[in-house]
C-alpha cells in the first residue's frame, strides 16, 4: 500500500507536470476558464454549485441504499488506506494526492479538456454525459459509476453555466478531503 500511495503522488507530480506544460501556451488558462469564476454572479455560481452538489448527493445516497445496499462505497480505498502506515509523511503524501492533485488533474482533464474537445462535436448535455461517463469509469470501480458519473455530471453543468473551472476544482477538493477523511474515520 506504501508503494501504491507513492505511485500515485509520483503519478500526480508527472501529470501536473504535464498539465502545467500544456497550460503555458498563451491563452490556454484564460480558455479553460482558470483565470476567473467565471461569467456568472458569484452569489448566483455559489447557488447553483449548492444546487448541482445537493442533487448529486441524493442520487448516490438513493443508489448506495437501494441499488446497490450492502456494497461499501469507498471499502477498498479505505482497506488500502488502512493499511499505510499514519506518519505525517504518508498522511501528506495522501492528502496531496487525493485531495490536491487528482481534483486538479479531474477537472482539467475531463471537463476543461475533454467535454471542451466534445462540444465543439456534439450538443454540450452529449459532452457532458460522455466526459462524465470516461471520468467515472477511469477510477475503475464499476458499481460506482452511476454514483461518479453523477457527481462528475453536476461538475460539468457547473463548468458549462460558469465558464471557470475554478469553482469546480475547489468543490472537488473539498469532495476529495471530505471523503478521505470520511475512510479515515471509519477505519
Amino acid at each position: 500500500p506504501v508503494v501504491i500511495l507513492w505511485g500515485l503522488v509520483l503519478s500526480a507530480l508527472v501529470q501536473l507536470l504535464l498539465m502545467w506544460l500544456y497550460l503555458r501556451k498563451p491563452g490556454r488558462i484564460q480558455q479553460l476558464g482558470l483565470d476567473s469564476f467565471g461569467h456568472m454572479p458569484p452569489l448566483r455560481a455559489v447557488g447553483l454549485a449548492f444546487l448541482l452538489i445537493v442533487a448529486a448527493m441524493i442520487f448516490n445516497f438513493v443508489y448506495a441504499t437501494y441499488v446497490i445496499p450492502g456494497v461499501g462505497m469507498q471499502e477498498e480505498m479505505a482497506k488500502m488506506l488502512a493499511a499505510i502506515p499514519r506518519t505525517p509523511t504518508n498522511i501528506a503524501a495522501g492528502l496531496f494526492a487525493i485531495a490536491i492533485a487528482a481534483p486538479l488533474v479531474e477537472e482539467l482533464l475531463f471537463r476543461g479538456l475533454l467535454q471542451n474537445a466534445l462540444a465543439r462535436r456534439m450538443p454540450i448535455w452529449g459532452a457532458i454525459i460522455l466526459s462524465s461517463l470516461i471520468c467515472a469509469a477511469v477510477h475503475l470501480q464499476a458499481y460506482a459509476i452511476p454514483g461518479l458519473m453523477s457527481l462528475s455530471i453536476a461538475f460539468g453543468y457547473l463548468y458549462h453555466r460558469t465558464g471557470s473551472l475554478r469553482m469546480n476544482i475547489l468543490l472537488h477538493m473539498a469532495n476529495n478531503a471530505f471523503a478521505l477523511m470520511l475512510t479515515q474515520s471509519v477505519t
